[in-house]
């Protein structure tokens, strides 16, 4: 899949960069009975201005109504977890 957030115009990109390069995220949900969420994952250099290349996927998040410590603030989709500099995907 080619990300390009021009050829996206309605997505709402989440932008989280490191160092080397940037991760674009637009998550749009939840949809339905099974709480579906339809996510785009990008990538880009770090100069560039919007994803060049992703991937697209779509996700139930039926089992986080247990999560009881993100009660008030919404789930995080991107941080950095391992203290190198680079932010991860969080699904």
């Amino acid at each position: 899949m080619t990300a390009h957030a021009e050829l996206y115009p309605q997505m709402d990109w989440l932008k989280a960069a490191s160092k080397t390069f940037n991760l674009w995220i637009d998550a749009e949900g939840p949809f339905g009975s099974g709480k579906y969420w339809n996510i785009a994952v990008g990538l880009s250099g770090k100069r560039e201005t919007t994803p060049t290349r992703g991937v697209c996927f779509m996700t139930s998040a039926l089992g986080w109504l247990t999560l009881q410590h993100f009660k008030d603030v919404a789930l995080p989709w991107a941080d950095v977890l391992d203290s190198d500099g680079k932010p991860e995907l969080i699904v």
